[in-house]
This record gives C-alpha cells, sequence and structure tokens, in this order.
C-alpha cells in the first residue's frame, strides 16, 4: 500500500505545457554611453504598448525613487513632469494611486518597484480613467536603475509580439507518445511471459495467496483511491502557498524516486551487458530479504549517483538534460506498474483529473488576488504573490517542481528572459494518466487475444490528444491543461472501439482471467465424464472408472 501511496503522490501534478502571461513588456534604457534592457510587468491587462522598439515613443526618465507617490506633496516642485516616465518606490498606495497624481501633472508613465505591491484592480473606475503606463519592475533591476541617474536617461517601453507556436512542439508529441507506449508496451509484454510461465495447475498455495491478495485489496480499495483523490488537492495548495519550502521536498522526492525508475529501465539491458552472477547470502543487507546479485546493487549506486549528481547540479546548463532523462524513465516505470483492476476505476480517476486539471489552470484565475493560475506559477517556479521579501533579493537561482519535462525553445523569444524560463512545460502526469488506460488496455488485449487493437487505437487517440492540446494552445495564445484534451481522446476511443467490437462490459469489468486458471477437481471430473468409456473398465465401480479417464486424459 506504501508504494501505490508513493505512485499516487508522483501523478498528482499534471502541468500542462505553458506560456509566460502576457502582460510582460520590455523597458529599454538609453544611458550616454550603454544600453540596458529590463523586464517589467504591466499594471492592467487593458494597457498596450507597441510591438517593435521601433515604433516605441521615447521618454525622458525622472527619479522619484525615495517617495512613494501616494499624495501630491510627495512630487518635487522643481521638476519637470511633463511627458515623462516616473520612478516611484512601493509603499501603502495601490500603482494606481500613484498613476492618477503622475497623470495629473502631465507624466507619460510610471515604474514602481514590486517589493511591497499593492493590487492595482481594486477600482476599476478610476482605471479606466487613467491613459498613461502603469509598470512595476523588479527590485534589483529597479536599483540598476536608478543608479544610472547621473546621467540624462531615456527609455522606451514595448511589448514584443510573442510566437503562438515553437518547432519543440512536435518533439514533445512525439517523445509523450513514444514514453506512454513504451511503458505500457513493456507491462504486455511483462503479461505475455507472465502467461507463457504460469505456474503449474493444482499449486494451491499460490492459488490461495492470489484470493488473499485480492480480498486485502478490496479492504484497502477505497482508501487507497480515495488518497489519490485528496493528495493532489492538498499538495498543490501547499505548494502555492509555502513553495520555498515544499519544492524541496520534491526535489529529494525526485532524486530517489527518478534513480528507482531509471534502474528498472537499464536493468534488462544491464543484465545482458555485465555477465557477472555472483549474488550476496540471504539477509546480508538490510531490509533485503532475498538474495541479490552484485551487479544490480552496482547499477543501482550508478542510478543514486546520477539523481544525486542532478540534485547538485540543477542549475546548470545541462541540468535540464538530466532531469528530462531521470523523468523519462520514471514515466516509462510508473504507466508499466501501475495496473487498476477494471476501467470503471480508470475511468472514475481520469475524470477527476481531468476536472482537477482545468479547475487548478483555468478556474483559479478566477479567485486568486492578481489573477494567477495556480497550476502555471507552480510549473514556473511558484507564486510571486507569496514570495518573501528575502527571497526577491537573493540572487539564488529560481527553483521548479521537477515533476515535469523541460524542452528548450528552438526559437528566439525576447520574453524568455522575463519569465525566467527558456523551456516549454509539460508535466508528468500528462504521461502518467493516460498511460494507465493505456497499459490497461495493453494488458487487456494480451489476456484476450485481440490482437492488441486497444492498445494501438487508445496509443493513436493519445497522439491525437497532445496535437489537439497543442493547437489549442497556438489559436488560444495561452497555457492549456493537456488532460482536457487526452482523457477524450483515450477513453473516448477505448470506449468507442470497445461498443463497436460488443466487448463494453467486457474490458469495463475487466471480466478477462489473469492467467488461465488451473481447472478444480469438479472440473476436471466433469470432463472426464465426457470421455467415452474404454472397453476394458466398464466392469470396474464408478470411483475407479473417474480415477482410470482423468490419469489417460493428463
Amino acid at each position: 500500500m506504501a508504494v501505490l501511496l508513493l505512485k499516487g503522490l508522483l501523478i498528482f501534478l499534471s502541468i500542462s505545457k505553458v506560456y509566460a502571461a502576457e502582460d510582460y513588456s520590455l523597458l529599454h534604457v538609453t544611458l550616454s554611453e550603454s544600453v540596458q534592457t529590463y523586464c517589467i510587468r504591466l499594471e492592467s491587462h487593458s494597457q498596450h504598448l507597441s510591438e517593435t522598439l521601433e515604433d516605441a515613443g521615447p521618454s525622458r526618465l525622472v527619479d522619484l525613487s525615495r517617495s512613494t507617490g501616494c499624495t501630491l506633496s510627495d512630487f518635487s516642485t522643481n521638476k519637470n513632469y511633463f511627458n515623462s516616465t516616473v520612478t516611484l518606490a512601493s509603499g501603502n498606495c495601490s500603482p494606481i494611486q500613484k498613476a492618477h497624481l503622475v497623470q495629473l501633472l502631465g507624466g507619460k508613465g510610471i515604474i514602481v518597484d514590486d517589493r511591497h505591491h499593492v493590487a492595482t484592480f481594486d477600482n476599476s473606475s478610476v482605471l479606466e480613467n487613467i491613459n498613461i503606463t502603469i509598470a512595476t519592475i523588479g527590485w534589483m533591476d529597479f536599483q540598476q536603475l536608478i543608479s544610472s541617474f547621473a546621467t540624462p536617461v531615456w527609455l522606451k517601453m514595448y511589448t514584443p509580439k510573442t510566437r503562438s507556436w515553437d518547432p519543440n512542439m512536435f518533439l514533445i508529441v512525439i517523445l509523450s507518445t513514444a514514453f506512454v507506449m513504451a511503458g505500457s508496451g513493456w507491462a504486455a509484454y511483462s503479461e505475455r511471459n507472465s502467461l507463457e510461465k504460469k505456474t503449474p495447475k493444482g499449486n494451491s498455495l499460490d492459488s490461495n495467496q492470489k484470493t488473499s491478495d485480492s480480498i486485502c485489496l478490496n479492504v484497502l480499495g477505497c482508501s487507497l483511491y480515495a488518497s489519490w483523490f485528496v493528495l493532489p488537492c492538498l499538495l498543490i495548495v501547499l505548494l502555492y502557498f509555502f513553495f520555498n519550502v515544499m519544492v524541496f521536498f520534491f526535489i529529494g522526492f525526485f532524486c530517489i524516486y527518478g534513480s528507482y525508475g531509471l534502474y528498472h529501465c537499464l536493468l534488462p539491458g544491464w543484465t545482458h551487458l555485465v555477465p557477472w552472477l555472483y549474488e550476496l547470502p540471504v539477509n546480508k543487507l538490510p531490509c533485503i530479504q532475498k538474495k541479490v546479485q552484485v551487479r544490480q546493487i552496482f547499477l543501482c549506486l550508478l542510478c543514486l549517483a546520477l539523481g544525486i549528481f542532478w540534485a547538485i547540479q540543477r542549475h546548470s546548463n545541462y541540468g535540464w538534460i538530466l532531469q528530462d532523462l531521470l523523468g523519462a524513465s520514471l514515466c516509462i516505470t510508473l504507466v508499466r506498474d501501475l495496473k487498476l483492476p477494471n476501467l470503471i476505476i480508470i475511468t472514475v480517476l481520469l475524470v477527476f483529473y481531468l476536472v482537477y486539471d482545468v479547475f487548478f489552470v483555468f478556474i483559479t484565475p478566477l479567485i486568486t488576488s492578481k489573477g494567477d493560475s495556480i497550476m502555471n506559477k507552480i510549473a514556473t517556479g511558484g507564486s510571486s504573490d507569496m514570495e518573501s521579501e528575502a527571497a526577491k533579493l537573493s540572487s539564488n537561482p529560481k527553483e521548479y517542481v521537477p515533476l515535469c519535462f523541460f524542452i528548450p525553445n528552438f526559437g528566439e523569444d525576447l520574453l524568455s528572459k522575463c519569465r525566467g524560463y527558456y523551456f516549454s512545460i509539460l508535466g508528468f502526469g500528462d504521461l502518467i494518466l493516460p498511460g494507465i488506460l493505456l497499459t490497461y488496455n495493453a494488458v487487456f488485449d494480451v489476456k484476450s487475444g485481440t490482437k492488441m487493437v486497444y492498445y494501438i487505437t487508445s496509443s493513436i487517440g493519445y497522439l491525437c490528444g497532445m496535437v489537439s492540446a497543442m493547437v489549442a494552445m497556438v489559436l488560444m495564445k495561452t497555457g492549456q491543461p493537456a488532460l482536457l484534451y487526452l482523457i477524450p481522446c483515450t477513453l473516448g476511443t477505448t470506449l468507442v472501439v470497445s461498443l463497436f467490437r460488443g466487448e463494453f462490459k467486457k474490458i469495463m469489468k475487466n471480466s478477462v482471467p489473469d492467467n488461465e486458471e488451473e481447472t478444480t477437481s469438479e472440473d476436471q471430473v466433469e470432463l472426464c465424464r465426457k470421455e467415452e468409456e474404454p472397453e476394458e473398465i466398464k466392469d470396474l465401480n464408478e470411483n475407479d472408472k473417474e480415477l482410470i479417464i482423468c490419469k489417460r486424459q493428463k
């Protein structure tokens, strides 16, 4: 049960591929001897700037960085504010109040540091009367900007057009489909091997053990599956409000479990490459109560070392490669191992996670203070609302929850610096959750002898779902919950094919036996009775007849 809970913990975060919000812009500052570019955020989605630097109108920068600009007395009378952009310190008033005063003085815009941000959208009627640009800037950039006031400073603000697609979309679709098919195909291969190497008939101990395991699953099933519903909501809320603490828990968790996945993916090839068969005696190692080959221990240590190396070097230029390697291994291993008893449970699970994904991507912007999507905030490094002042002043690299793939953008994007990342993001859950269905279909195909019909069609459905998610992202120009497209395409394909083949009840209840069950003694007697009685045993009593016939049958 503990292992299943850990696997349930890993599938909780289904982050779709995301882009930065459209409210980022660039501040182009011209000094006497140099040019600097800073990232700024517009305080209203209704504000629009030029899309190119050439079309942006220049303005002179006026330094009032030691003033909050909340009242007219904060503005020096010996400065000219006409057609100028004013730098102001954050304070107890909102940027819209500062902008209202600067507009009265003839200013063109304001730039406020984001240390003590006060929400702007508290008075939409006043915002409609503001015609100047309202922007916030990071504290470190703000300090660097005001330090340049020894010389005349001119600036331009513009919002470069963001490309709606990137060539890496093709790579995301191909790799995600390949990983899901690899994990579910591996499960089907293992199932076929287990059928070929089934236990001998008449082994009542194995049958009793199987019955005991089934009863145990039924007893624990409700609480186990319920935990898969409760954990996601609890953890994602904790991540949003306590990101700076929770992220290190997930880094350590991924380091260990990613190494575990890599070990299982490399083990089949490793056993062929390293022919060293020496085994350690039973109970020689702590917590291990069976014989272990030395080559397996060596591989385990190598994988764990790679996971620790990633944890140390996760911020390096090649850290994303190691994370994607460990993540791919983890997803393939989980897709192979997560086998639920029937399609009814899988359907309930997938529908829940579809609603969960849509809620945290599309609904949470309507209820958070700054209109942030909780899912996108967590995927891109936590909630800016909850960052402490010490974190904003820190020069340490930004941390990310390592439960997603980082695919580098192939094209140039000027706003990548503002986002803080140069990658497209796809959550592990977008592979693992549909992968549970594909694994079920693949195993069902093997047990029922349907020539992999359900496995192939649901794999095509997954491919179509990924393509649909990418198309929706391009058209809507915003991040999409990938499960919104993946689950209908995979689950819908499975149900339609089962209805067409007349196997709907069969696949929903998984009415195909896990193995070719050995026949009971009563079944054997019944079969024996159908045999024609040989001439030489007609005079024997019934028990002796049945015994001789059964022996000949065998």
